[in-house]
């Protein structure tokens, strides 16, 4: 069993749920969001004049008390010049600490640059879709896959506080989607000794799909149908009966194979030393791992 190609294909699938999902909140939820309890009091200006936030600001600090609400989480303030720039650059300011190098030079000198005008839609605003991320993406602690940033690292815990009290049938488990397709990815690359495949796939037949998620979104839409729900079920059946033999199985080889690549890789790297010095004995107790 290939689990390479087969961690491709869900992985390319998940894409296409995400963006359909993702497009489908643009058009139908977003307004509701934004007018909805949880955004309105995670985004909310504190009362009073710029004196007075100040002074309460400085109050809350000497006492420990944590802020909780953020402005530059608004989507509004990205449509007008006169807040576009306080607001988004706070906002990104703030999520290149938590994303890093994720967030490329070239790719945050253009968000700044963005920040001088009003896009003309919001397809066209970089700074809008970063936002969107920010709510729709859950990010997770880099040592652990299970443990999931709160606010204000991530927008996720709000969007999906939302979609709970907003939807409780098919449309709650959106948020569960984009989680189990993130926690897929993560496993799938941080995994050790090449078996991060192997691991991603597991954790697609053991969590992802026995959980529904993919059949309870909206399986009337023929998109999502053909293009996620039945491949994602064809291939939860190819690897549903995947005894733990099998799985162990699978991880002695990909870790063997990574241990052989890594030992002919050393072998090359020494090549042209053993070519530039042929006289030169190697040494008796030098061992190859």
């Amino acid at each position: 069993m290939d689990f390479v190609k087969i961690a491709d294909k869900i992985e390319s699938t998940l894409k296409k749920g995400e963006h359909s999902l993702e497009q489908f909140f643009r058009d139908d939820l977003l307004s509701k969001f934004e007018s909805s309890e949880e955004y309105w009091n995670y985004t909310k200006a504190p009362p009073g004049n710029k004196t007075v936030k100040k002074v309460q600001h400085w109050y809350d600090a000497r006492r420990g008390i944590p802020k909780t609400s953020y402005q530059e989480f608004r989507f509004k303030h990205l449509r007008f010049a006169d807040t576009r720039k306080k607001y988004g650059e706070k906002f990104l300011l703030r999520w290149k600490a938590v994303q890093g190098d994720a967030i490329r030079d070239y790719d945050w000198r253009n968000l700044m640059e963005s920040l001088k005008e009003v896009p003309d839609t919001p397809d066209q605003d970089p700074v809008y879709l970063e936002l969107l991320d920010y709510y729709l993406t859950p990010l997770f602690d880099d040592d652990d896959f299970r443990h999931r940033l709160s606010a204000p690292d991530s927008g996720f815990p709000i969007f999906q506080a939302f979609m709970n009290e907003y939807e409780r049938g098919a449309y709650s488990k959106i948020p569960v989607f984009f989680e189990m397709s993130q926690i897929f990815r993560k496993i799938r690359k941080d995994s050790k000794n090449g078996g991060g495949n192997i691991a991603a796939v597991k954790f697609f037949r053991d969590e992802f799909f026995p959980n529904g998620i993919p059949e309870h979104i909206k399986r009337d839409d023929e998109f999502l149908k053909s293009d996620i729900f039945e491949p994602l079920r064809e291939i939860f059946l190819q690897v549903k009966d995947v005894d733990e033999h099998g799985w162990e199985l699978a991880v002695a080889r990909q870790e063997h194979q990574a241990t052989t690549k890594s030992v002919r890789s050393l072998h090359k790297r020494a090549a042209p030393a053993a070519r530039a010095a042929p006289t030169r004995a190697a040494p008796s107790d030098v061992i190859w791992v």
